[in-house]
């Protein structure tokens, strides 16, 4: 997924940052859930992270959300956003619905 000095990452990505309650309550879901076993998608942890916080910010450009409303935990399913927690379990609920 990362080649060389530019950093490229498809697919689903999830952003989230380290000690972000909202991100825990994903995380947990995901755990629980065994999420990571039925749906392919990348972490990427944006506090402590430049690059990975460029990455967020280039998502979020390409939604419409401005650099002021950027906010984590944040989902790119591939074609779009989904901002906060309760939508992102949503998505993942729903995601993993199809496959069983």
């Amino acid at each position: 997924m990362l080649s060389g000095s530019k950093t490229y990452i498809s697919g689903i990505i999830l952003f989230e940052g380290n000690n972000c309650l909202y991100c825990e309550k994903v995380d947990n879901f995901i755990k629980v859930n065994k999420i990571e076993d039925k749906v392919k998608f990348t972490r990427l942890e944006v506090f402590s992270n430049p690059k990975n916080t460029a990455i967020l910010e280039d998502k979020a450009q390409i939604c419409g959300i401005s650099h002021s409303q950027i906010g984590v935990p944040l989902l790119w399913d591939g074609k779009g956003c989904i901002v906060g927690y309760i939508d992102i379990i949503k998505f993942f609920q729903e995601k993993t619905a199809k496959k069983q």
